[in-house]
């Protein structure tokens, strides 16, 4: 699970413990949570932050995280009903089919080999008016994309959107994409994490009619509902 950079202080030559790096709360994501949504898994749920502010918001839900890493798995105990201390793909199998509201991966997908395959079985324990809420880095971010398009590097970092851990990269449409090869449709994608383009990005976006807007953005946040077939 990742953390938004400026949460961390620091250079990026400085370890980050991991106590820090999996406690991250995201409290931005839970305006993205359906209301009438009660039973929740989390992947990577690190040490439980962010389901345990769900739980303060609502009392009746009940989650289920799932956590490889085994210090903050422990962690997690203290916040979620249950804490799977497994690989994502080994977790999903232990879970009744259609028995979950909400399956939330902040910061999650990126981090997966395969995460078209753990999207579809994701979907087999959803519910059938189920959702994924997701936050996903964002590859075109800026500073990113002038690194590379500007400067000619790919510098990986301790976290952020070049995160050394991260196996997979994304932009808005190929998280569109994504869901939709996977039997999802996207019902809310927004930016999060943004910041004004310079000058000169923002005089050339006005005069391209607005598609480096999502330039601006570190993340999307995302929210899938399952469609009735996976169109693949």
């Amino acid at each position: 699970m990742d953390m938004h950079s400026s949460r961390l202080a620091g250079s990026g030559d400085t370890e980050i413990p991991d106590v820090v790096y999996y406690q991250g709360q995201r409290p931005e994501m839970l305006a993205f949570i359906p209301k009438d949504a009660r039973r929740f898994v989390e992947l990577g749920c690190g040490a439980g932050g962010f389901s345990a502010l769900l739980r303060k918001t609502r009392k009746d839900a009940y989650t289920i995280g799932i956590e490889i890493h085994p210090e903050s798995a422990q962690e997690a105990r203290k916040h979620l009903d249950q804490v799977i201390e497994q690989p994502v793909e080994t977790a999903l199998e232990s879970i009744p089919a259609g028995s979950i509201d909400c399956v939330v991966c902040n910061d999650v997908l990126e981090h997966l080999v395969d995460p078209w395959t753990v999207l579809r079985q994701v979907k087999k324990i959803l519910r059938p008016q189920g959702s994924v809420v997701s936050s996903i880095p964002n590859v075109r971010h800026f500073p990113v994309f002038k690194s590379y398009f500007v400067q000619g590097d790919w510098r990986y970092e301790k976290w952020g959107v070049l995160d050394r851990t991260h196996l997979r990269f994304f932009t808005k449409s190929s998280i569109e994409r994504m869901f939709s090869e996977t039997g999802f449709r996207t019902s809310r994608i927004e930016g999060i994490f943004g910041q004004p383009l310079p000058w000169k990005a923002a005089l050339l976006n006005r005069f391209l009619g607005g598609k480096l807007t999502d330039m601006q953005y570190e993340r999307f946040a995302c929210v899938a509902l399952p469609t009735s077939s996976t169109g693949v």
